[in-house]
Parts: structure tokens; sequence; C-alpha cells
């Protein structure tokens, strides 16, 4: 796609998790729409995209007592996020959005055929009781 293109191609980014993938998507200049079931995840992602402005320094081994070589590993720290997304300034010409709710009940509607250029994701068709309901939406 040419450059000026990008802000037109949509792209679907189901399972969305922290909205990572959907603001890397964004980035790049593409229209992005995130879609996460998770309340949890919707509510860190709301966070992150939205109202971080500093670094958290969080430990997520501290309580892992397997596949760790040494003490120290279980005190590693992490920091987060690595960049801040609320910084960023979406350009007018794209769309960015956010919607809770189950994969299938929200984007199995006639009002979503063909709207989407692209489904991009990690980790997301793992969910799927039956995966050809996913590809077939």
């Amino acid at each position: 796609f040419a450059a000026a293109d990008k802000s037109k191609i949509h792209v679907l980014v189901p399972g969305c998790g922290l909205a990572r993938l959907v603001f890397e998507v964004l980035t790049r200049g593409y229209s992005c729409q995130g879609n996460e079931f998770s309340f949890y995840m919707l509510w860190g992602s709301e966070f992150i995209l939205n109202r971080c402005k500093e670094p958290y320094t969080i430990y997520p081994y501290i309580h892992q007592t397997t596949n760790n070589l040494t003490r120290a590993d279980a005190c590693r720290p992490a920091t987060i996020p690595d960049i801040f997304p609320a910084k960023f300034k979406v350009p007018d010409s794209q769309e960015f959005s956010m919607v809770a709710g189950d994969f299938l009940e929200v984007y199995c509607s006639e009002a979503n055929r063909g709207k989407w250029d692209c489904v991009a994701t990690c980790f997301f068709i793992d969910t799927a009781h039956n995966v050809f309901q996913y590809v077939e939406t």
C-alpha cells in the first residue's frame, strides 16, 4: 500500500490484551480497532494508553519459584511501559478505537462484513472453542 493510503486501511486486532499490537499498528499509520473480552486487560490497556505518563517498575517474577537459576532472577525488575502511548497524537486521518466483548458476538454482524482489510493478532487464535468460527468471522 502507498504511504498516503495507509490511514484508509482498517486493521482489526482481536484479543488485543494490553493493546501493544494495536498501538504498534497505529504508529505505523494504519487505522486500527482493538477487541478484548477481559475486563482486567481492558482496564490495564486504558491505563497504559490514556493515563500512564511515567514508567513503573514491577517485579513480575517475585512469586515465581520455578525456572529461576538464582535467587536474583526472582527479583529481576521490569519497567512498563517502554513507550508512552498517551504522548502519541493520533492524526485526524486515522481511526482508533477499542471494543469490549466477545469476538464472535461483536464481529459476526452484517455491519462488520467487509469492513476490515486486515486482521492481526498475537496468541488469540488459541482461545477459540472452534477455530473455524474465528476464521469464518
